[in-house]
């Protein structure tokens, strides 16, 4: 981000919390992020050895929260993205959405044992960011593949506000264009304005998947 960017990144936050646009200065601290899942492997192993390349290659952006002095808290990482609703033939009828590729709070963080870590990541930065940039694009749902395990997705929607889709939209949308790393995962989304897939009812006529990779 350039020097005077509008995104509230280095604005003082809870505790002193910032937020920083991942890039190589960052190779030595992210070396100290841990999941804190049991099923979180795959996130150390994007953050540690992809997420830099997809910055460079314009794929997906990754940015880590800290507390001062420095301590890393945790990643997020974001990308434009859209799903599918139904479709005609070889057409389908999609709606736009930004893509909550990942979002992780580092298991080695130990800081107050009073602080809400992942509160702070969603409310204070990813959700400014998501809203900053639906000014500028179209953009009607945040969406993420949740791990499909109850406990993880109930935080999602009782902390955050994530819902699922109605059934065959969910069936629907999970059958073409799930991608292959969120295989064991659910879709779940935030409403941003605009259309609403939660009233959406539709009976979906195809089950050709698109891969996603």
């Amino acid at each position: 981000m350039s020097e005077g960017s509008f995104f509230p990144l280095r604005q003082p936050h809870k505790g002193d919390f910032y937020c920083e646009p991942l890039s190589k200065a960052h190779k030595a601290v992210i070396k100290t992020f841990q999941p804190s899942h049991s099923k979180g492997k795959n996130l150390a192993i994007y953050l540690k050895k992809k997420a830099l390349s997809d910055i460079e290659n314009g794929i997906a952006r990754t940015f880590l929260v800290f507390e001062d002095p420095g301590y890393l808290c945790g990643f997020f990482t974001l990308k434009a993205g859209l799903f599918p609703l139904e479709a005609k033939g070889k057409l389908f009828y999609t709606l736009p959405g930004i893509d909550l590729v990942y979002f992780a709070k580092n298991g080695a963080f130990v800081g107050n044992g009073n602080t809400d870590v992942g509160s702070i990541m969603f409310f204070d930065f990813i959700l400014p960011i998501v809203r900053e940039v639906k000014e500028y694009i179209g953009a009607s749902h945040l969406y993420i593949y949740a791990i499909h395990e109850s406990p993880l997705q109930e935080t999602y929607k009782s902390k955050y506000g994530f819902s699922y889709p109605p059934a065959p939209v969910k069936e629907f949308i999970e059958s073409h264009i799930k991608p292959d790393y969120d295989e064991d995962c659910d879709f779940m989304f935030i409403h941003l304005g605009g259309e609403n897939l939660q009233s959406k009812n539709r009976q979906p006529k195809s089950k050709k998947k698109i891969s996603r990779k």
